[in-house]
């Protein structure tokens, strides 16, 4: 099995074209790890868009009443942020972005629910 040198995607024995990235296809055998600029070896980045927001999430749960529901939102912006920019630099941290979003989103619905349950209680009394 061969891999990209510029993406380090999964290549077929007889690929010309990376299907990923559009690169030409090494010859040469590597290790998966992809090839950056310079001729080194290095795993993909991690991405600090979703690392953030997934932590931010994480504060949000913790502080369920976070600021009417901000910090939450600003995970979900962060994780978005995070996806678009996985997908178009090839970075590691999917899996935060995505767990941030859910949950952040989550947080956000929940501080709304209680937002408007007490906006509400106060209108009826």
């Amino acid at each position: 099995m061969k891999y990209c040198t510029k993406c380090g995607a999964e290549l077929l024995d007889d690929a010309v074209l990376c299907p990923r990235c559009g690169s030409l296809a090494d010859n040469s055998a590597n290790n998966g790890l992809g090839v950056r600029s310079g001729g080194t070896n290095l795993p993909a980045k991690m991405n600090t868009c979703s690392l953030l927001g997934f932590i931010l999430s994480l504060v949000g749960l913790l502080f369920y009443f976070n600021i009417f529901g901000m910090v939450s939102l600003a995970s979900v912006v962060l994780s978005i942020v995070g996806l678009v920019q996985i997908s178009k630099n090839f970075q590691r941290g999917k899996g935060f972005a995505i767990a941030g979003l859910v949950v952040g989103i989550c947080m956000f619905m929940f501080c709304l629910l209680v937002w408007i349950m007490a906006v509400g209680e106060m209108a009826h009394s």
